[in-house]
């Protein structure tokens, strides 16, 4: 979503001559003029045109020029409009967007590059189709968040608490005779409470054996002393 409307926005201050081409000129004029006097008429004009496009009605909220030391000359900024342009309709969550162009500033002589001249922009006031993508991917956002969810509260019901549940019964199962899990609500629950069944069905099985051998030896024993 952010890089998305970060293109759309990029691509209409871009389109803006005063914005792209103006404002280049003026900075390779600064960087190129060595007459101190004319350099600071240069940076004046520059400032005076970034502050008519800051001040304006684009979302443009800071322009600086660095050289490529990234020591700054011009810096006209108005942090303010970051809060009074980002608003429910054209942000997703978070009401902070900001991004910035880079426009590298080379020489009319040489081959290399100068400076820098940065624009800092946020999300613009009143753009239908921002809105309308936001809209969008709030919907989908909604959809993602619901399925999380549904998925989180599947794992607790079927799978977290039945094995809590067993594994508490097996502790308990080192002291005492298996117990049988009261309404079992899942796969796992019902499986051990199959296999608890199955032992102590085992065990009443060991004991009844126990017993029955117990008394065949009793009845043995009786009858050979009844014959001495």
């Amino acid at each position: 979503m952010k890089l998305e409307n970060g293109k759309i926005i990029r691509g209409k201050i871009v389109a803006s001559a005063h914005t792209e081409e103006e404002l280049t000129e003026k900075s390779r004029l600064i960087f190129e003029t060595r007459i101190r006097n004319l350099r600071d008429v240069y940076i004046s004009e520059l400032e005076k045109g970034a502050k008519e496009i800051v001040d304006g009605p684009l979302s443009i909220y800071s322009v600086q020029l660095v050289d490529v030391y990234d020591e700054v000359i011009v810096n006209v900024t108005q942090p303010a409009k970051i809060k009074k342009y980002n608003s429910f309709k054209n942000n997703l969550i978070l009401r902070n967007f900001t991004s910035k162009a880079d426009h590298l500033i080379g020489s009319s002589q040489k081959d290399e590059t100068q400076g820098r001249l940065i624009v800092l922009y946020t999300t613009p006031l009143g753009d239908e189709y921002i809105e309308k993508l936001t809209s969008k991917y709030r919907l989908y956002c909604f959809f993602i968040i619901l399925g999380v969810a549904l998925i989180y509260i599947y794992l607790v019901k079927y799978l977290l608490i039945p094995v809590k549940r067993v594994i508490g019964r097996l502790d308990e199962a080192k002291t005492m005779p298996p117990g049988i899990i009261q309404s079992p609500g899942s796969y796992l629950e019902r499986v051990y409470n199959d296999m608890s069944r199955d032992a102590l069905l085992s065990r009443v099985n060991h004991k009844i054996n126990e017993f029955a051998s117990d008394d065949l030896i009793f009845w043995q024993v009786a009858y050979i002393v009844c014959r001495e």
